[in-house]
């Protein structure tokens, strides 16, 4: 801010130049500041939806371990039963 001040000064700028571009600057900052939060706030968002993401593929990752695991003791079953019926 000082940099564009003296720029300002530099010209032979008014009293009401430097302030109006000080206001000016002001409000740039206001914006800026406002747009980081709104950036903040989409961070956590989708922070969150990284967090759900992952534990959904735990989720899947467990389902499917249950799911061959009950595979692997039905082919188990179904071979004891295959063996009874030859004999």
């Amino acid at each position: 801010m000082s940099f564009i001040i003296r720029n300002a000064l530099s010209k032979n700028a008014t009293k009401e130049t430097v302030e109006a571009k000080t206001d000016l600057l002001e409000k740039d900052i206001t914006h800026l500041t406002k747009e980081l939060e709104s950036c903040e706030n989409k961070f956590v968002v989708l922070h969150k939806r990284i967090s759900d993401l992952r534990d959904s593929s735990k989720e899947i990752y467990v389902s499917k371990e249950l799911f061959h695991q009950t595979i692997k003791q039905l082919n188990e079953k179904l071979d004891t039963i295959l063996k009874f019926v030859e004999r």
